[in-house]
Parts: structure tokens; C-alpha cells; sequence
């Protein structure tokens, strides 16, 4: 299961001008900054799997989720046991729940560490349904308009399409290995980091080999010469101004809050 990747459907989301669809990703990764409670965070994540239905993208996109449990459950545990020892602690006392040396998990430190994972699965879910919705050249078009330079852009997606590619070719060629009796998954950690050299060196053969017969193809096409112009025209519809609209409310009633003004 690719990680990352466009899944194509028919959907008001996907329909959606790329422009409009990267500043609501935006709006909401900043508004997961905003607030350091866990009920806004959980309040972000819903609507992101909300969004995820209405694209009709939630079967490939849940599964997702369940990938980083891993990584939000030690995120949990991390934040929660030792924020008081973070730059971001306000040094005020809350009630202690356990102490273990110098452990201590306290009623703040547990409603922060809940906060964090679940914003962490904001920062990822939300730039992971941009990309599930909208295809690579859809988002360089998008960034050409915001006035990033072309190369920049254009490097931004071919690098958005040689990863998927290069971890593909990884397990090609770690199964091709493992069939030749090559065995990863014994030894120390010394040993197993070794056994991953006959699959580094082939796979950065194979990334020079895209990359020069990549650089030939952009030459033969004349890159970096004359004016660039685009077969698709990005603008903006009925339903980009109402979406942009909602994520202007959004992120100005949250900022109202922040200051104490509502």
C-alpha cells in the first residue's frame, strides 16, 4: 500500500481549484497552532475525515491513519511524560497523577500529550488528503499562480513523483535480494544496518540512471528555454469562493478567540 498517492474519483473536493484546496490545508494545519487544548484538535481531525468522505477517499485514506498509530501513541507518551521538561512548559503546578524519578505524568502534561497527537495526525491527515485529491502537476500549476518560480515548482513535483518511484524500486529490489538468500531480519543492529548495502547501492545506480535519463529528456524538450505556458487555466468558481470564504470565518472567529475578543 502506497502511502501517498492521487486517487482519482468524482467529487466536490476534487473538483475544487488546486489553489483553493492548498490554502484550506493551510487554514487548517494553522489553526492546529492556534489552540493548545485537545478538543479543537479533535474538532480539525473530524472535519479532515469529514472532508476525506465527501471526496470519497475515506477507504484509502483511513488505513492511513492506522499506519501512524505507532508514531502518535509514542508522540502521546513523549509529550505527556516529560513536557514539563520542554522550552514550551509555563512552569505552573497541576495535579500530579504519577512519579517515577524524573518522571512525572500530571493532569496538564496528560491533556497536552493528547493535544500534540492529535496534532500530529492534523499535520499529517490534512497535506496526506491534499495530496489523495489533487494530482502533481494540478499542484504546480497551483504554486505557479501564488508566484513560486516554475523550476522551483516544477523540482517540487518531480520530487512528488521520483519518491513513490524510488520506494517502489527499493522493494523490487529487496525482494530480488532476499530471494537471492540475503536475510535482513537477523542479527544485531550492526548487522542488519550492513545487510542494507547490496540494496543501497543498486537503488542509487537506479536513481542517477532516472536522473541522467531524465535530464536528457528535459533537454530534448527544450527546458529552461522561452517563455513556459500552461495547457490548463486554473480559476476560480462559485463553489472555490464559498470553501475560501469558510476557511477566511474559520480562521478569523479562531484568532478572535485566541486574542479574548469573542
Amino acid at each position: 500500500m502506497k502511502f501517498v498517492g492521487y486517487v482519482r474519483r468524482n467529487s466536490p473536493i476534487h473538483r475544487l481549484d488546486p489553489r483553493t484546496k492548498l490554502l484550506m490545508m493551510a487554514s487548517i494545519v494553522g489553526l492546529s497552532f492556534l489552540f493548545p487544548s485537545p478538543i479543537p484538535q479533535l474538532a480539525l481531525l473530524s472535519s479532515i475525515i469529514l472532508l476525506s468522505y465527501l471526496a470519497r477517499v475515506h477507504k484509502e485514506f483511513l488505513p492511513r491513519f492506522r499506519a501512524l498509530s505507532g508514531m502518535v501513541v509514542a508522540a502521546f507518551f513523549l509529550w505527556s511524560l516529560f513536557y514539563r521538561y520542554s522550552l514550551f512548559s509555563g512552569g505552573g503546578s497541576s495535579e500530579v497523577l504519577f512519579s517515577y524519578g524524573p518522571i512525572t505524568l500530571d493532569t496538564f502534561g496528560l491533556f497536552y500529550g493528547l493535544s500534540m497527537a492529535l496534532r500530529v495526525l492534523v499535520m499529517i491527515g490534512a497535506p496526506l488528503l491534499l495530496l489523495m485529491t489533487t494530482t502533481v502537476s494540478e499542484l504546480a500549476g497551483a504554486l505557479t499562480k501564488f508566484g513560486v518560480p516554475y523550476k522551483a515548482a516544477f523540482t517540487f513535483g518531480l520530487s512528488m513523483r521520483l519518491v513513490p518511484s524510488l520506494a517502489d524500486e527499493m522493494v523490487t529490489i529487496k525482494e530480488a535480494q532476499s530471494a537471492r538468500g540475503l536475510e535482513l531480519d537477523k542479527g544485531g543492529l550492526i548487522s542488519r544496518i550492513k545487510g542494507y548495502i547490496p540494496i543501497l547501492i543498486p537503488l542509487m545506480l537506479r536513481a542517477f540512471e532516472l536522473s541522467d535519463r531524465m535530464s536528457v529528456a528535459m533537454g530534448l524538450k527544450g527546458f529552461g528555454s522561452g517563455r513556459r505556458t500552461s495547457y490548463r487555466r486554473f480559476e476560480l468558481e462559485r463553489r472555490d469562493v464559498i470553501a475560501l470564504a469558510l476557511a477566511a470565518l474559520a480562521l478569523t472567529l479562531a484568532a478572535l478567540l485566541k486574542l479574548g475578543v469573542l
